[in-house]
């Protein structure tokens, strides 16, 4: 079974802890009944290393649908690979996509701010890169 999970990652590059990103326009919520049967969801997230980074660990399926984006923080660099691991549960290989609102407009553009994927594993890991690009928001946090 595959099950696409949409993990909010809050990055920013320098600075300003003061402020959370824009509204988003999903809705954090609970996991779907059909979830629970197999303990479906993500266990534990880190980005980067060291002051720079965060983990962050949940209880997976129960915990549904959150955003962590004004509490979980990483500062990352324009062009400059960044480390991810996410563990999903150990029943059931499972789907991981992780999107940034690089333009900081509330909404995951499917194909311009899909950051970091992996299919039918437990452990994902690998790193993403913040596009240089004019477009994308500096210097504040980002969903």
């Amino acid at each position: 079974m595959k099950f696409y999970f949409l993990l909010f990652l809050s990055l920013f590059s320098q600075l300003s802890f003061a402020q959370c990103p824009v509204a988003n326009s999903c809705t954090p919520g609970i996991a779907p009944a059909g979830n629970h049967i197999f303990g479906m969801g993500i266990l534990s997230v880190t980005v980067g290393s060291g002051p720079n980074g965060f983990s962050h660990t949940t209880s997976g399926v129960t915990d549904g649908y959150q955003d962590y984006s004004c509490t979980k923080r990483a500062t990352v660099s324009e062009g400059v690979p960044t480390a991810i691991s996410v563990t999903t549960n150990p029943n059931v290989n499972e789907n991981v996509r992780v999107w940034v609102d690089l333009n900081n407009n509330g909404t995951f553009e499917a194909a311009t701010e899909l950051l970091f994927s992996s299919t039918n594993a437990i452990n994902h890991t690998g790193t993403f890169t913040i596009p240089v690009s004019a477009s994308v928001v500096k210097n504040q946090v980002l969903r």
